[in-house]
């Protein structure tokens, strides 16, 4: 549009005209064309300027286009329009539906449903008396406008295509967009009576149309003739100056029962029009009908017998297609025609029985890969079979899927049978090995009693009485089965009841268990004799779990410790352990958890009588599948008597070092003895004068502390535990060696760390002393040459020290290290091997721990490392 004076002025006065309410709308009705009701209106905007008068559209929407005015001028007339309607709905007019144009930039505004909504609720019009308008060029761009329509409709507003015909749209577009009415465009209706091109485009829009489900409104009606034209060929509604120009809100209320009779008196007669839509509407229905049978996924057809011949007068549907076929291979046909010569005479047996009246005649066929399942039924007149009609469905994929379960049931290494009334009706393969037959054909019609034992007949028997209905699950029960060699087999019966050539039938999978009940027999057999050992042995047995629960107990519990087993299950490991024992087992019990092996420990146990009982236990882990412990199995035995052996060698071996010490000792008794008998002879010459008689005094009390030691390592003792200077200790020990040193020709050398106070330790002094006595006798004896016999005191960490003893003996091979501190194992010839038995067992007894280090022809090291608490 060219910015001209006029084009500016107009301009301007446009932007004011909506503020000063310039703007009015007429309403053109549209009237059904067969009623003659008026069911709508078309409103058109009008400008009422003040000093030009009215204005037409034509002169000014397009420039409201240009310069963007279109949106807020449309939103006003959908407002008013909306407002309007509801107005003459509450006036009691009939409901009818508003039409209003978009301009393009309507459409395409971004929030044009949303203020349709907004619209509608403010007037509080229902969306089904709203229809918006668009052109075919408006919807040109279809990736665009689809959605835009789309939501349209999901609001419930009706859509039309205005001025049809004269745009761009393609019939693709016309197919998906989601449009109710096409809109005839006046250029066509115009000139309809009298060219025939015009004509021939309206009857097809129409034809077509209809087709498609769509009303069609022609525009433009002026005369009597294109009315009766476009009544001739169905057209549904019509607006034009014949039934009324657009008119003022209050003229058309009072028009409207004038514009209503305008139809009657100038179209066809009201008889003559409804018997033009009948017969539309009937040969729509048979339209629709024949898509339906041809749509349809099955497939219907009929046939009537004319000169002996069934020939077909109906095929049609999706499954004739999928055969390979069409409706004119079919029709007129018999089928000989169209089938092969075998499945032409199994298909007549079914016509012939049909065609003489046979109720639900059903059969199955196959025809070029397609199964189907027909059902045919005669239609009579008068009494007699006229025609048969057919009914078919493919049934191929559920022949595949039978197929697939026949092969499943055929190659099924579990014996399958299906049996009525206790007769069997069908077996698998696998039936022959588990019933000893020869072939499947023994099988079929025979018992099924024959082949149970007489307690499983009565199940079976008790089955099929209660057999009521299909699809019930039979649990799993065990049966014994007698073989054709008469051999008794166990079996796990499982099934379900099914229709089985419309017999009411069981299906019944069969599974050989004897393998696995003699198996549990076995089992049971071997849990029986393993239970007997373990309540008839008298080692204890126990069973806890992860958490020190102890969930078995065995009997021998009570004839060791008089304690029922009941008293030990569901109760803690520990419970009625000595207390001094607790701890160091609790340690034990987490490194079995932690490392998942076997742990060898000692402790005691509360008897009933209120003593302890010394008990060494073995404890394995036991591992799942996942390598995770899920109990830990505790035997234990009574090792009390042991315990009081161990002891009474201590005091063997004790007693064995007092007599190596005897001949030592005796000796040095011998020389102070010697001395006191030459100097009481002296003395006996000089009384005057008193050296003699202190030296005396002094070898008399030598000889006093010699014994004494004797006395107190002789001695049986109750071990008392006391802080011991272990200096001193030592001190003492080296004295009673002091005759021995001079005999073999040995030296002891001490050495005492000097950097640091040594703590006393806590043991018993005289066990810890024997220990010493056990490590430097044997090093006196191994150094045949003599030498030195070194000492060591020192720290060994912050809770312990160390005695080392150093000889130069002639040392002990490796072979033989391993084996010291065994009973009875000795490297000296005449030794008993009790002596390091007993020391090492003091040690430990004492928390602590002793090790032997040697080199042959070198010497031997052993170190004690005891707890100074």
């Amino acid at each position: 549009m060219e910015h001209t004076y006029e084009v500016l002025q107009l301009e301007t006065n446009l932007r004011k005209a909506l503020k000063k309410k310039e703007f009015v709308l007429h309403y053109q009705p549209k009237l059904n064309l067969i009623s003659g009701k008026i069911e709508g209106v078309e409103a058109l905007i009008r400008w009422e300027h003040p000093e030009k008068g009215t204005i037409p559209p034509n002169d000014f929407i397009p420039l409201a286009e240009e310069i963007g005015l279109i949106i807020p001028i449309g939103e006003w007339v959908l407002h008013t329009a909306c407002q309007q309607n509801k107005a003459w709905q509450e006036e009691g007019l009939p409901p009818l539906i508003m039409a209003v144009n978009l301009s393009a930039r309507q459409l395409f505004q971004t929030n044009l449903v949303d203020r349709i909504q907004y619209i509608l609720k403010e007037t509080g019009l229902s969306p089904e008396y709203l229809e918006i308008e668009i052109t075919e060029s408006m919807v040109m761009d279809v990736q665009s406008a689809f959605p835009i329509l789309k939501e349209l409709k999901r609001i419930g507003v009706r859509i039309s295509l205005d001025d049809f015909g004269t745009g761009y749209s393609s019939l693709h577009c016309l197919k998906e967009f989601p449009v109710d009415i096409i809109k005839v465009d006046q250029s066509f209706v115009r000139n309809c009576t009298i060219d025939t091109k015009d004509a021939t485009i309206i009857k097809a829009i129409i034809a077509m149309s209809h087709q498609l489900s769509l009303e069609v409104i022609a525009e433009g009606i002026e005369t009597k003739d294109q009315l009766i034209f476009l009544q001739q060929h169905l057209c549904n509604k019509g607006q034009g100056y014949l039934f009324y120009k657009p008119l003022p809100p209050n003229e058309f209320v009072r028009n409207f029962h004038e514009i209503e009779q305008i139809v009657h008196q100038e179209g066809l007669p009201q008889k003559v029009s409804n018997q033009k839509w009948l017969e539309e509407e009937l040969e729509k229905t048979r339209q629709e009908l024949r898509e339906t049978v041809r749509q349809q996924q099955g497939m219907i057809f009929k046939f009537i017998k004319k000169d002996e011949k069934f020939i077909h007068t109906l095929g049609d549907g999706e499954l004739l297609y999928q055969m390979g076929f069409t409706p004119e291979r079919i029709i007129g046909r018999e089928v000989y025609d169209f089938l092969d010569k075998k499945d032409a005479d199994t298909k007549l047996q079914y016509y012939q029985r049909a065609w003489e009246g046979e109720e639900n005649v059903n059969y199955e066929g196959k025809v070029n890969d397609v199964w189907y399942f027909a059902s045919l039924r005669a239609i009579r007149r008068g009494g007699q079979v006229v025609e048969v009609i057919g009914s078919c469905v493919n049934i191929t994929g559920r022949k595949e899927i039978e197929e697939q379960y026949r092969r499943l049931v055929e190659f099924s290494p579990e014996p399958i049978i299906v049996y009525n009334r206790g007769f069997i009706q069908y077996a698998n393969p696998a039936c022959i090995k588990l019933l000893g037959v020869s072939s499947l054909k023994e099988l079929m019609g025979k018992s099924i009693m024959e082949y149970f034992d007489p307690a499983s007949v009565k199940l079976i028997e008790k089955r099929i009485q209660e057999l009521n209905r299909t699809g019930i699950y039979v649990p799993p029960t065990e049966e014994k089965i007698i073989r054709g060699d008469g051999t008794l087999i166990d079996v796990e019966v499982t099934g379900i009841t099914i229709d089985h050539d419309d017999k009411p039938s069981f299906l019944m999978m069969y599974h050989d268990i004897t393998k696995r009940k003699q198996t549990e027999e076995a089992l049971r057999k071997s849990e029986s004799e393993y239970r007997l050992i373990a309540e008839n042995m008298q080692d204890l047995i126990r069973v806890i779990d992860t958490n020190g629960v102890i969930q078995y107990a065995s009997p021998s519990h009570e004839s060791v410790l008089g304690f029922s087993p009941s008293v030990y299950k569901g109760s803690l490991f520990y419970e009625l352990m000595h207390p001094d024992d607790v701890s160091k087992i609790q340690e034990q019990f987490s490194q079995v958890i932690s490392t998942k092996t076997p742990r060898q420990v000692e402790f005691r146990y509360k008897h009933s009588n209120g003593g302890w009982v010394y008990v060494e236990s073995f404890g394995t882990p036991v591992l799942n599948e996942q390598d995770e412990i899920t109990s830990i199995v505790i035997v234990g035995r009574d090792i009390s008597e042991r315990k009081k052996a161990e002891e009474l060698i201590r005091k063997s071996e004790k007693l064995s070092v007092v007599g190596q010490l005897a001949a030592g000792v005796a000796h040095e008794i011998r020389n102070p003895l010697t001395s006191i008998k030459g100097f009481v002879q002296l003395l006996q010459k000089e009384l005057d004068k008193p050296f003699f008689t202190d030296v005396i005094l002094s070898e008399i009390k030598r000889i006093e502390r010699i014994v004494g030691e004797f006395l107190t390592l002789a001695k049986p003792q109750t071990p008392q535990m006391e802080e011991i200077d272990v200096i001193v200790l030592l001190e003492q020990v080296v004295l009673l060696f002091d005759s021995q040193t001079l005999l073999h020709n040995v030296e002891f050398i001490q050495e005492v760390d000097s950097d640091s106070n040594l703590p006393p330790i806590y043991c018993d002094a005289n066990q810890i002393k024997q220990v010493f006595i056990n490590i430097l006798q044997n090093a006196i004896e191994a150094m045949t040459d003599g030498g030195i016999i070194k000492i060591l005191i020192n720290w060994e960490d912050s809770d312990s020290i160390k005695i080392r003893f150093i000889d130069q003996g002639c040392g002990i091979p490796k072979e033989r290290i391993k084996k010291i501190g065994e009973p009875f194992y000795s490297t000296k010839e005449k030794g008993t091997g009790l002596g390091l038995m007993i020391s090492q067992k003091i040690v430990q007894e004492h928390g602590g721990t002793m090790n032997i280090e040697s080199i042959v022809n070198q010497g031997t090291t052993v170190d004690i490392i005891l707890p100074i608490k």
